[in-house]
């Protein structure tokens, strides 16, 4: 199972690791990876240095994730990311 979408919240959120444990998910990212902001990318303030990771994908133990990384700047105020998954 996938589920990939902005959560409104970041990883050391309880909310998050509670939805973690009861549905059997766990965050899709690469070993050292995982923490870069995806929300704030505002470009009329591009020298904010702050932002907050909250779009996630997580995943089954039937998936792993190949490779995970944050996008740049697209005309939003989040940045995409993309991962690429293996069965």
């Amino acid at each position: 199972m996938l589920a990939v979408g902005d959560l409104k919240l970041t990883p050391w959120s309880p909310i998050f690791t509670s939805f973690e444990v009861a549905s059997g998910l766990r965050r899709a990212v690469t070993k050292g990876g995982g923490f870069t902001p995806t929300w704030y990318a505002r470009t009329d303030y591009p020298w904010w240095p702050f932002g907050l990771a909250l779009d996630h994908g997580l995943i089954s133990s039937d998936f792993r994730c190949m490779s995970y990384h944050v996008d740049s700047r697209v005309g939003s105020d989040h940045r995409p990311v993309v991962w690429e998954f293996s069965r």
